[in-house]
């Protein structure tokens, strides 16, 4: 029998901090690599319609959110990235 709990099972990353936002797909997919590169794992959000509107990613961008944890360590992974 299962306990109710509020808890999130162990294999659940919540992905909470905005860590980048961009107009530039390309220059979020870089980073999104470099941060995978380094173990923080990463996701590239776009509000485009899946790719089918592109021309709504310059109203809101390409985000890419990490875990709280990884914020310092991805921070100063990126703190050069746009001379990169």
């Amino acid at each position: 029998m299962h306990s109710k709990t509020n808890e999130l099972p162990v294999w659940v990353v919540v992905m909470e901090v905005c860590i980048l936002n961009t107009v530039d797909i390309f220059k979020a997919q870089l980073a999104q690599s470099k941060l995978e590169s380094y173990g923080i794992l990463c996701e590239l959000r776009t509000n485009d319609a899946g790719g089918m509107l592109p021309h709504l990613r310059y109203t809101q961008g390409a985000e890419i959110y990490i875990s709280e944890k990884d914020t310092e360590k991805a921070q100063e992974i990126l703190k050069n990235f746009s001379q990169d």
